[in-house]
């Protein structure tokens, strides 16, 4: 279940082709075109399929953040 009162009826609907305007609180990335699949790997990334692409996006932290300093 979502948290968002537009999706109480488990279907988002949008106004127009490009816009989310129910599923905007589901998105999650932008920029890889046409996602048949996202999976988790095993090693905890998560994986994008983009038909638009042709490839397959690995995505994953990059780094630990920075720790606070005096």
């Amino acid at each position: 279940m979502s948290a968002d009162a537009r999706l109480a009826d488990k279907v988002a609907d949008n106004l127009g082709k490009f816009e989310p305007t129910e599923s905007e609180t589901l998105l999650i990335g932008r920029g890889f075109g046409v996602t048949p699949d996202i999976e988790q790997g095993p090693d905890g990334k998560l994986y994008v399929v983009s038909l638009t692409d042709g490839v397959i996006y690995r995505i994953g932290r990059s780094a630990a953040p920075p720790s606070a300093t005096r």
